[in-house]
């Protein structure tokens, strides 16, 4: 594992992950557990790997799906999508297959997990619409300016939801779905996208992979762009999957076939908000 300690202004990055003897041939998507366990999904050997806080492997699982494209701990559970089957299979820790979702709502490619404490939100690509499920139920959430869900998260009052094809943040608040707030564009610069593979929400910022401009960028909740990486700070290669545990926030840096870890500046990025 290499240990780095490069500022990024309101960006520390700390270290990269795994560890150098693990081999992959792609990164579709990660998961980071309470104790900093990290999950791993590689789509081209079809398997999980899992690893220890420090990257170390501890097991190599094959898995009997078609494209394993994104993962979620859910209680004490794995919930993988699998984008080709188009289902959503249960496994536990160490790897042992569970069960499958029975869903209500038939999904036409699926490209996107989010489990927010209490349910769990599926972005249904080719539907143009977000399936939320929880214990008891199974709604769907549809717009007609809502081109191709990607990349999600949630909490108790809102759903934030990229816009792969749109270029655009969608921010839905709870009790009134069908009026989100919308900010970004397609574009090279500043407040501009170019492909939307990752986001979340931590400390009243949105944190963005810009995966074709291979930047990570940060806003305020009301869409405002404070902060952006460069070269010289973060030589990102086509950044995508985002998870923020604390204290940490990992960045899957996929064209490099590494996670970056770094801590994040709270009051800086406050400061940089005025």
């Amino acid at each position: 594992m290499l240990f780095l300690t490069v500022l990024c202004d309101p960006l520390t990055e700390v270290k990269t992950l795994p560890g150098e003897q693990i081999v992959f041939q792609m990164i579709s998507s990660f998961a980071v557990d309470h104790d900093g366990s990290i999950f791993f999904l590689d789509p081209r050997y079809c398997s999980l790997i899992i690893c220890d806080p420090a990257g170390r492997l501890k097991r190599r699982v094959p898995l009997t799906l078609s494209y394993p494209k994104d993962i979620q701990i859910v209680r004490d559970r794995l919930y993988i999508l699998d984008s080709r089957h188009e289902q959503v299979s249960v496994f536990t820790k160490d790897g042992s297959h569970d069960s499958t979702l029975e869903l209500e709502h038939r999904l036409n490619h699926p490209s996107a997990l989010f489990y927010d404490g209490s349910r769990l939100l599926i972005s249904d690509y080719g539907n143009s619409r977000i399936i939320e499920r929880s214990l008891f139920s199974e709604s769907a959430i549809e717009l007609e300016d809502f081109s191709a869900p990607h990349s999600l998260w949630a909490d108790s009052t809102k759903i934030v939801c990229a816009d792969w094809r749109r270029n655009r943040i969608h921010v839905f608040d709870r009790k009134n779905t069908q009026i989100p707030f919308t900010f970004g564009r397609t574009g090279l610069d500043g407040e501009g996208f170019f492909h939307i593979d990752g986001l979340v929400c931590a400390g009243g910022f949105i944190f963005v992979s810009d995966w074709g401009n291979n930047q990570l960028k940060i806003f305020t909740e009301q869409g405002k762009l404070v902060y952006a990486t460069s070269r010289k700070s973060l030589n990102l290669r086509n950044p995508s999957v985002l998870r923020y545990e604390y204290p940490y926030l990992y960045l899957l840096d996929s064209n490099n076939l590494m996670i970056r870890v770094l801590e994040v500046d709270f009051s800086e990025l406050e400061r940089l908000r005025q």
